[in-house]
């Protein structure tokens, strides 16, 4: 894990510095060099937060699993949650299906969106 952070603390502080070499106007930016690794690990906790990866946490993929993978993982969890697989099931056991349902089609389908507006993603 310390490795992960390591590199990509390091690709962050390379992007950010490029960025502000290529800026003629650097007021509104601040130097991401000299930021600290607590800093840094708080933006990668933000980049966690992000509803593409709340999405594929449902699925249990990684957010850079790819749509094919998303939709595996989707059919897989739909078949054990879905309706007609449950008919003889008592109302609690069917509601909870229900709510699972409705998490994996939403998770998908923001997947979904998300290649649709990054189609160089495979």
């Amino acid at each position: 894990m310390a490795q992960l952070f390591d590199r990509i603390r390091n690709y962050l502080r390379a992007e950010l510095n490029a960025d502000l070499s290529n800026r003629s106007d650097t007021s509104d930016l601040s130097d991401w060099s000299d930021q600290s690794d607590a800093e840094l690990r708080a933006a990668i906790d933000a980049l966690e937060a992000s509803p593409l990866a709340q999405a594929a946490a449902v699925l249990g993929i990684q957010p850079t699993s790819s749509l094919q993978d998303a939709h595996a993982a989707w059919r897989r969890g739909i078949a054990d949650v879905h309706p007609d697989r449950l008919t003889t099931a008592d109302a609690a056991t069917q509601k909870a299906a229900a709510q699972k349902l409705h998490a994996l089609n939403s998770a998908y389908e923001l997947f979904r969106r998300h290649y649709e507006h990054h189609p160089n993603r495979k």
